[in-house]
């Protein structure tokens, strides 16, 4: 059984927010002001490109596809994709990353094996389901883990009694 994530706008609508602002505070006095001085107009559109690759990132994102099988994980998007099959996972790495404004962070899962890395956003759909599949995957292959992601999966309560610094013994 193959499962199929994405990431929609719904997980990135303030990103998506600040970008289109962001674009608009910075290309709106350039085509609005006549009599603009060359340095700010520079910076403008350095500003510009900046949010304007910002916004390119989110449209990647969003087109990007996460295949979980039995067979291993693939990432898919518009400009390709890369697998690593399970029997190749040498590395899990679940790091959580705190935010200022809200009491909700960022987790990002990274599945590493053959000279590839896959990273799992948070705003990924259902990633809470397709983490918890791939942690059983990695377990049961007995993947090395560390032990700031043994400690994050157990908080997380994807991981009962196990000691930091352990393998996956105890999952």
């Amino acid at each position: 059984m193959t499962d199929v994530y994405r990431y929609g706008f719904a997980g990135q609508r303030m990103d998506l927010l600040r970008g289109v602002f962001g674009l608009a505070l910075t290309l709106g006095p350039l085509f609005a002001v006549d009599a603009i001085l060359p340095w700010i107009a520079v910076i403008l559109a350095v500003l510009a490109a900046f949010f304007a690759i910002f916004l390119i990132k989110i449209w990647i994102r969003h087109r990007t596809e996460i295949r979980v099988s039995q067979d291993g994980i693939e990432q898919r998007g518009p400009f390709g994709g890369k697998t690593i099959a399970w029997g190749d996972v040498s590395g899990l790495r679940v790091a959580y990353f705190a935010s200022a404004k809200s009491r909700d962070g960022i987790v990002t899962l990274t599945l590493s094996g053959q000279g590839r890395k896959i990273v799992v956003e948070s705003s990924l759909s259902e990633f809470d389901r397709a983490m918890e599949r791939i942690v059983r995957i990695c377990d049961r292959a007995d993947v090395e883990m560390d032990a700031t992601t043994v400690h994050n999966l157990a908080a997380l309560g994807l991981r009962k009694g196990a000691e930091p610094g352990a393998g996956s013994s105890g999952g």
